[in-house]
């Protein structure tokens, strides 16, 4: 766990599925953010691609510029070829740009696409109320506007 200096808490978990002893063994890496009020903020999830894997954080920290660095191990093993491999891993996540509504990292035509469609909407956690006062308006649409090409 780590706190940042708005408040922010970050949480490096480790969640496991295996519905019976014959089928795969799934376990995956999950990230999340939550603000000072409680909201979850973003979740980031990592799964490896093979029948058998178990994927494991064992810690994370913050650098100034928002950016989630997580340390952990890797674990896979393919049936179907019998090779089982284990990695040490170091991943850095980093801060979408502010106005990025579709989380692709870069704020371009289709975040700002994706405003009217929820234009006076209140309530609820929208992707496209990025001041997060409860409703996408005008104020949403210009912080947009002014990130426009960040992260691009």
């Amino acid at each position: 766990m780590a706190l940042d200096v708005a408040g922010n808490v970050y949480l490096a978990i480790h969640s496991a599925f295996q519905p019976s002893q014959t089928s795969p063994y799934h376990g995956d890496r999950y990230i999340l953010k939550y603000e000072p009020d409680g909201r979850e903020a973003w979740v980031m999830r990592f799964d490896g691609e093979l029948e058998y894997d178990d994927d494991k954080p064992a810690g994370l920290a913050l650098d100034r510029a928002g950016s989630v660095y997580v340390v952990g191990s890797a674990w896979m093993y393919s049936a179907g070829t019998g090779s089982a491999s284990q990695d040490l891993i170091l991943i850095k996540y980093s801060q979408p740009p502010i106005g990025d509504v579709d989380g692709d990292g870069c704020v371009e035509n289709s975040d700002l696409l994706a405003l009217p469609n929820d234009f006076g909407q209140q309530g609820g956690s929208r992707a496209t109320d990025i001041n997060r006062d409860g409703i996408v308006d005008d104020a949403d649409l210009l912080i947009l506007l002014f990130n426009f090409g960040a992260g691009c």
